[in-house]
C-alpha cells in the first residue's frame, strides 16, 4: 500500500500529463460516489477530508448503474452483458 502523501503527489503529476484521461478515470467517477462536483484534485482531496475517506475506500465504493459520465454509461464485461440481456428480455 502506498502511503498517502505518494499518492497525492502521483495523482498531481499524472493530472498535468495527462488531464483528460485522469479526469475521466479518477474525477467523473469520484463525483458520483463523494455526491459533489469535483473539477481537480484540491476538489478531490477536500471531498475526501469531508466525508473521511481514503482514496482506497473511495474507490470501493460500488459503481451505481444509473451513473453517467461524459463518455456515456459505463460499465464493466459482465454488466454490459446483464444489462443487454435485462433490456432484451431475459430477466
Amino acid at each position: 500500500m502506498f502511503d498517502v502523501d505518494f499518492d497525492v503527489i502521483i495523482l498531481k503529476m499524472l493530472s498535468y500529463i495527462i488531464p483528460k484521461p485522469i479526469h475521466m478515470l479518477i474525477l467523473e467517477a469520484s463525483q458520483h460516489r463523494l455526491g459533489k462536483k469535483i473539477n481537480n484534485f484540491d476538489d478531490f482531496f477536500e471531498a475526501l477530508y469531508e466525508k473521511d475517506l481514503t482514496i482506497s475506500e473511495m474507490m470501493s465504493i460500488p459503481e451505481n448503474d444509473d451513473w453517467k459520465y461524459s463518455t456515456g454509461y459505463a460499465r464493466v464485461c459482465s454488466s454490459f452483458v446483464m444489462d443487454v440481456y435485462h433490456k432484451s428480455g431475459m430477466f
